[in-house]
């Protein structure tokens, strides 16, 4: 990050969820703010800790380095990464959708709020990480090192800046991202 304000790194719409899968990495409060299910505000949706608390990050120059974040949920249980280590836990009730409709990444829905900051990678894995995936992922291997999956399953096939600063991103298969 450059600048710890109100921003969103990710925020994912689902069918009759707005936060089906939403985090501030942290807010301007310095608090990261981990959204499920469709809400933000009540236990059964979000979990959140102040970033102080994580070793190192009780300054400014925490954020002149790359880290490496991993949000999980996996059925009831909340999990927040941080540089392979475990930063914070929850147990949150409300479950997931089935389909995720539309993803900002960078910003929260409709590009509003965007992260002062870079994004170097992006992966949404269908199941929860084991500790030692994480740790790998975290250590610089590649999604496809840690998980034999396809990434040439997709492929990106057209880039758009759009007027707002955000990038619209078109794959095969159908879909687009922003």
């Amino acid at each position: 990050l450059d600048e710890t304000k109100n921003s969103s790194g990710f925020w994912a719409i689902g069918e009759g969820q707005d936060r089906a899968f939403q985090a501030h990495i942290p807010w301007g409060d310095k608090v990261i703010y981990f959204d499920t299910g469709g809400g933000c505000c009540d236990g059964s949706q979000r979990i959140s800790k102040n970033i102080s608390e994580f070793p190192g990050a009780n300054t400014d120059d925490f954020f002149l380095f790359w880290h490496h974040f991993v949000f999980q949920k996996n059925g009831d249980n909340k999990q927040v990464w941080i540089d392979g280590t475990l930063f914070h836990e929850g147990v949150n009730s409300s479950p997931l959708t089935g389909v995720f409709t539309s993803l900002w990444v960078g910003s929260q829905a409709s590009a509003g709020n965007p992260i002062h900051g870079d994004i170097d990678d992006f992966a949404v894995f269908a199941t929860a990480l084991s500790p030692a995936e994480i740790s790998r992922l975290a250590k610089g291997e590649t999604p496809d090192q840690v998980r034999a999956i396809s990434v040439a399953a997709a492929k990106f096939t057209k880039f758009t800046k759009n007027a707002d600063g955000t990038l619209t991103i078109e794959w095969t298969g159908g879909g687009t991202l922003q």
